[in-house]
């Protein structure tokens, strides 16, 4: 069995070192050095994107059709914060 003690070293030092790196993103942000999340420029990004992937010529296989219903299901719950 785990030590309690060396259990709680081990969590308190993970949660420290993710804390301390959002710390440090939050401040970049608030002081400029870090530009804040645009989502409408994401997204707008990304849809033009998926505009241009549908686009093919019908022979082939989707790629993008195929992987994006995948991608986003599996993805759903499991994503670390973006940076």
């Amino acid at each position: 069995m785990i030590p309690l003690n060396a259990l709680r070293l081990v969590v308190g030092a993970l949660l420290l070192v993710f804390g301390l790196q959002w710390l440090r993103k939050a401040i970049l942000r608030a002081s400029g050095f870090k530009t804040l999340h645009d989502e409408d420029a994401i997204f707008a990004r990304e849809l033009e994107q998926a505009r241009q992937a549908g686009a093919g010529d019908g022979g082939s296989l989707d790629w993008f059709g195929f992987t994006s219903p995948s991608k986003g299901c599996c993805s759903k719950g499991s994503r670390w914060p973006s940076s």
